[in-house]
C-alpha cells in the first residue's frame, strides 16, 4: 500500500512540475521584449552626450515600457516593449518616436549606403533622409578649441535630410554618427540656393553605459 501511495505521489509531483514549466514558458513568451539600441546610436540607459552648443542629452536610467500608434486608421498600436527613453522620445534601435500618426518613428540612420526613407510630410512635400557615407573618418577639434587637440572618429555614417521639392543637392541638415558613440556632429545648410554649411554642434564628451564586444 505504501508503495502505491509513493508512486501516486510522484506522478502528481511530475504533473505539477510539468504545469509549472508550461505556465512559466507561456508567461515568458507574453512578456514584453527589450529593444536594445544599435552600435551607431548606442542610447543605452544611463548614457549621456555633451555638445558644444551647451546641450547635454541624457538617457533615462532604466528601460521604459512603451508602445506607439502605427497608423492613421484605428487604434493600431505596436506591441509593448521595453526601450530606452531620451527626454520625451523613445528609442527603437535607429529610430525615435515623434508625434505623428503617419510617421510615428523617425528613422535617424541606416547602415546601408544610399539608403533613403521618408521621415515627415510637411507643406505637401516629403522630408527625406539619405545615407551618403558609411565608412567615413571625421576629425573634430577637442573642446575647447584652444587645446589644439583633434579627436578622430571612424567608422562614421553620414546622413543628410532634405525636402522632396529641393532635392538632396540642397540638403537641410547633415548628421554624423560614429560607431559605439552615436551622434558626433550636426551641420545645417543656411541657403536654399547653394550649399553654405554651418556646424551646429560637435561632440565634447560622452559616457556610454554599455561594454561593446570587439568587432
Amino acid at each position: 500500500m505504501k508503495r502505491k501511495t509513493s508512486y501516486s505521489y510522484w506522478i502528481k509531483e511530475l504533473i505539477l512540475l510539468f504545469i509549472l514549466v508550461i505556465s512559466f514558458s507561456c508567461q515568458k513568451e507574453n512578456d514584453p521584449s527589450v529593444i536594445s539600441p544599435k552600435s551607431y546610436f548606442p542610447a543605452y540607459p544611463g548614457s549621456y552626450w555633451v555638445y558644444t552648443d551647451g546641450e547635454t542629452r541624457t538617457v533615462e536610467p532604466d528601460y521604459c515600457l512603451h508602445s506607439y500608434q502605427q497608423g492613421v486608421v484605428g487604434p493600431d498600436f505596436s506591441e509593448e516593449a521595453y526601450v530606452p527613453k531620451m527626454g520625451q522620445q523613445y528609442v527603437y534601435e535607429y529610430g525615435i518616436t515623434q508625434n505623428s500618426v503617419t510617421h510615428p518613428l523617425k528613422q535617424l540612420l541606416s547602415e546601408k549606403l544610399n539608403d533613403t526613407w521618408v521621415v515627415k510630410d510637411w507643406n505637401n512635400e516629403e522630408i527625406i533622409r539619405k545615407v551618403i557615407a558609411i565608412n567615413d573618418t571625421v576629425k573634430i577639434n577637442q573642446y575647447p578649441s584652444t587645446s589644439n587637440k583633434i579627436n578622430s572618429y571612424n567608422p562614421v555614417i553620414v546622413v543628410i535630410e532634405y525636402s522632396s521639392s529641393e532635392g538632396e543637392k540642397h540638403w537641410r541638415s547633415k548628421e554624423y554618427y560614429a560607431k559605439n558613440i552615436g551622434l558626433i556632429r550636426r551641420d545645417i545648410n543656411i541657403s536654399r540656393e547653394i550649399i553654405e554649411p554651418v556646424i551646429v554642434f560637435e561632440l565634447v564628451s560622452c559616457s556610454i553605459n554599455h561594454v561593446f564586444d570587439d568587432e
